[in-house]
């Protein structure tokens, strides 16, 4: 979800459905009482809106530029973390891109290649029909959806829960992820990639990891948690 300002060109009401189906914004209550707008002209507020490259959009349709978000926010947030003094300056950055649309964006590519080129950083893009090749889809995503269900039924069981719902929750759900998970995810990432290759490309290496045919890689054996990611298990000198 991607929300952007937008600044109301009038005053704007509650909208109201009606019995034949449509909806009507009345400034009046049913007894004829005066309704207080829900904003004023010239108020900001937010609207969801599209995910671009660049295009930062117009104020009538505003939208959300990729390269504003990784300007502004994504390469301040990890110099905070990586910079000169900072806990992590010692560590080499690497970005993952998966090729999606706005990636792909000629003036967002150009900007986030030649911003981590400078820094020393790598932007790495992975295949974008290829979900074990990317470490979000493979590992992040999913562990996010189960948990973000599991909340969802204990929040109001089978009911629909609202848009501002799911999205409080996905937060929760990132923000209680713990380092280690993200961590592990590299690690199956790149446990079968070494699979891929054996097999050639094609997917026959899903049937050559386990009798039940699955991703597991045996992280849980070779690796411990710590609370900034994973190391090498003790039990494996």
């Amino acid at each position: 979800r991607a929300q952007a300002p937008k600044i109301a060109e009038r005053a704007q009401y509650e909208a109201v459905a009606q019995p034949d189906g449509s909806i009507r914004y009345p400034k009046t209550n049913p007894d004829g009482t005066p309704k207080d707008p829900i904003r004023e002209k010239g108020d900001v507020y937010l609207v969801d809106c599209c995910v671009t490259g660049s295009n930062e959009g117009t104020k009538k349709d505003p939208k959300c530029s990729l390269l504003l978000v990784f300007k502004e926010l994504i390469f301040p947030a990890i110099q905070n973390l990586v910079g000169p003094g900072k806990e992590y300056e010692d560590c080499h950055v690497i970005i993952q891109g998966d090729q999606a649309g706005p990636h792909e964006d000629g003036t967002f590519s150009q900007f986030v290649n030649n911003y981590c080129a400078e820094q020393g950083w790598t932007w790495q893009p992975q295949a974008p029909q290829m979900p074990h090749a990317n470490v979000l889809d493979l590992s992040v995503f999913p562990a996010m959806s189960k948990r973000h269900s599991e909340w969802a039924r204990k929040l109001v069981g089978t009911s629909v829960i609202s848009t501002a719902q799911i999205w409080d929750m996905a937060n929760e759900v990132y923000n209680a992820m713990p380092n280690s998970k993200i961590a592990s995810a590299f690690i199956q990432y790149w446990r079968i990639m070494s699979h891929v290759i054996k097999a050639g490309g094609s997917n026959e290496f899903v049937g050559r990891m386990g009798k039940d045919k699955t991703l597991h890689t045996g992280i849980r054996n070779d690796f411990d948690e710590t609370a900034k990611g994973m190391k090498p298990s003790a039990r494996h000198p």
